[in-house]
């Protein structure tokens, strides 16, 4: 493909110099692969990057090599497939490293002749070699969760594997040992600063609280303190749109563009008379009024002015709904945040000033 009038290719990005195949990775026109709705190699994605062959593709998203025109370096930018409705909108662009052409180069390579090895059966080919090696991959990995059983079995069959019991609670949150009903029942209240009771009886305890009451540390008054944990569900939800702006957008964001185009009309000095409607005078070009915003791009003639901006939002993680305080810790794990607090109770255990 020519870029400023040199000739670069699509499968690395080198200046293969007019070459039908590229001296440095091999990879030639016939070679292109293309998904339906997709980006086609040689194809321009916000008047910035070049996209260039496939390197990655799974059920999620598709990585294409790409060159970015403003710094003449190599991008990979990342269609999410269900973007891929012929007008590509959405897409990130990240940095390119070496491991990700050579990943790639495995499937679109041209194949080669290989050396036969010789061994002690006499010569063994690389394919058989291939097949030997892989099977010898797969009989240790299944030793490795053989051996792994064992052991959970034998830490089991001792008594000190133990797992914490399961208890659903709200939002699909797992929390494990969650009590079976809640710790804060309905206590007596404490008497009141100076109010205290003349008998020697304990009063009941209070109800727990997170706050430290400022009585707690005056005579005849007891404290406990207990720490109390709850959780919740990660979900992912997006932010709101930016403002539009004519710049594109860089990172991990989510992208809508839009698209105006006007045209350059003819203008005469002296209007048309009804006796001559052939418009006198001298004409100039002038351009006419932009069209609205269009969410395709349009399509345009020689001559015409097109103008594009664009919007972007990101993906932001926030907790769903909390469960209820428990005294249990509740295991931290994907997908879930877990909070905790401390919190007191009171008691009157003798007579002021006693």
């Amino acid at each position: 493909m020519l870029i400023d009038g040199k000739d670069y290719c699509l499968g690395c990005f080198a200046i293969k110099e007019g070459a039908d195949v590229c001296p440095a990775c091999g990879w030639h026109a016939g070679m292109s692969m293309t998904v339906p709705g997709g980006p086609v190699p040689g194809e321009t994605l916000g008047n910035r990057y070049i996209i260039g062959r496939i390197l990655t593709m799974d059920e999620k998203e598709i990585a294409y090599l790409a060159m970015d025109l403003s710094t003449r370096g190599k991008r990979v930018v990342k269609v999410p497939a269900s973007a891929l409705s012929g007008r590509v909108v959405s897409y990130r662009a990240v940095p390119y490293r070496e491991e990700d052409g050579a990943a790639a180069s495995e499937d679109t390579a041209p194949p080669r002749e290989r050396p036969r090895i010789s061994g002690k059966a006499g010569p063994i080919s690389a394919s058989r070699r291939t097949a030997r090696s892989a099977r010898r991959k797969k009989a240790k990995k299944i030793l490795a969760i053989a051996a792994s059983a064992a052991c959970m079995l034998a830490l089991a069959a001792i008594g000190i594997f133990t797992l914490p019991r399961f208890v659903p609670v709200p939002d699909s949150v797992r929390a494990y040992g969650a009590p079976e009903s809640s710790p804060l029942t309905e206590q007596a209240a404490l008497p009141a600063p100076g109010t205290e009771p003349a008998s020697a009886a304990r009063t009941d305890w209070s109800e727990w609280d997170a706050a430290y009451a400022d009585f707690a540390d005056k005579p005849g008054y007891e404290t406990q303190r207990r720490t109390e944990y709850r959780a919740a569900a990660v979900t992912a939800d997006y932010s709101v749109w930016s403002a539009w702006s004519p710049d594109m957008p860089h990172g991990d964001t989510q992208v809508e563009a839009e698209y105006r185009v006007r045209r350059a009309e003819t203008r005469y000095s002296e209007q048309a008379h009804t006796d001559n409607p052939v418009p006198t005078g001298a004409a100039t070009r002038e351009w006419g009024p932009w069209s609205d915003w269009l969410d395709e791009r349009p399509d345009t003639a020689p001559g015409d002015q097109i103008e594009t901006r664009y919007r972007h939002r990101t993906r932001e993680d926030k907790p769903g709904a909390w469960s209820a305080w428990q005294e249990e810790p509740i295991r931290q794990e994907e997908g879930i945040v877990v909070e905790e607090r401390i919190t007191y109770r009171y008691r009157y255990t003798r007579p002021h000033g006693g």
